[in-house]
């Protein structure tokens, strides 16, 4: 609580600029990095970085943080956030609007400096880092780690040794929204692990450096990137110390938006998991499951399951 009186504070006492200031500095920002593709916030009375009718990943943002205040409470001024391939910032600038302490991390310049400009219009103090993921250190703790549309744009080491590294700055909870791989053809050994799921092109080969930092909707280097099928990225989640993985399934959110037709599409592909890590508790009432390990999912737990009742 102290904290966000000293944020509340900083924020009032930091200078706002006009509307015709702000949108001078928009225009500008637009003309360096392009107009923004995915995260829309209003700046002013009038001014929004994409326009006032577009609603698109905010309902993401809106589950996103009812998520947290599920398991948090209502009031997030304690909560201390580290938001991964934050991409333009929505998620960021929305926790640290709520009061958190937040750490937002991407990769491409061009994501950073919109971030910040918003960040600045609406005086919220964020601690903005232009980094590369792969390199996350261990070092920090957070009580929430927030990795939406991140995990599908790495080839596969890269995200196990993302995940592991999640797991261990990851005080409490990770929210994941991702593709996965839902006719898995390839299986990938990792330490002795096998994970299964399909390569994705990313990049042709010929694609330069420059172009590929310009590219906000593909990966920052990589040619190819791995999507692991849905139980090779739940056992993931729990070897990298999640105890319980929960499906998230309603609210219905939109994965695309077609600004053209109005259109609106939810990807089959896709969706989003909550990584809870707790204390293990034995059972007191049936003492002999204690010794029983977390049962890991199966590639084929499909065959497993039956009909109940059972068909005529």
């Amino acid at each position: 609580m102290v904290h966000h009186l000293r944020r509340k504070l900083s924020a009032l006492l930091r200078p706002r600029r006009s509307v015709a200031e702000l949108t001078q500095a928009k225009v500008a920002i637009e003309e360096q990095f392009g107009p923004w593709t995915a995260h829309n916030a209003q700046l002013a009375p009038g001014l929004w970085t994409i326009r006032p009718e577009s609603v698109n990943f905010e309902e993401k943002t809106r589950r996103c943080l009812q998520i947290a205040r599920d398991f948090f409470g209502r009031d997030l001024s304690a909560l201390r956030v580290l938001d991964l391939g934050a991409g333009e910032g929505g998620l960021s600038l929305e926790f640290a609007a709520q009061g958190a302490s937040v750490v937002c991390v991407d990769g491409r310049r061009m994501n950073v400096a919109k971030a910040e400009f918003v960040a600045s219009a609406l005086g919220l103090d964020i601690e903005f880092r232009c980094e590369d993921v792969r390199a996350l250190p261990t070092t920090e703790c957070y009580d929430l780690v927030l990795c939406f549309g991140l995990l599908y744009h790495l080839d596969a080491q890269s995200a196990v040794r993302l995940l592991r590294a999640i797991g261990t700055v990851a005080d409490r909870l990770l929210i994941l929204d991702t593709h996965i791989s839902t006719h898995p053809t390839e299986k990938i050994e990792i330490d002795g692990t096998p994970y299964h799921g399909h390569v994705v092109e990313e990049h042709s080969p010929d694609t330069s450096p420059e172009q590929k930092a310009t590219l906000a909707w593909a990966s920052l280097d990589n040619n190819a990137s791995f999507w692991f099928s849905k139980s090779s990225l739940l056992n993931l989640l729990g070897r990298s110390g999640f105890n319980t993985a929960y499906e998230v399934g309603y609210p219905l959110v939109f994965d695309y938006w077609n600004r053209t037709s109005e259109a609106r599409y939810r990807y089959r592909d896709r969706l989003t998991l909550v990584g809870a890590r707790s204390e293990d508790i034995p059972l007191v009432t049936a003492v002999s499951v204690n010794g029983v390990a977390s049962r890991e999912v199966p590639e084929d737990f499909g065959n497993q399951l039956i009909d109940w009742p059972p068909p005529a």
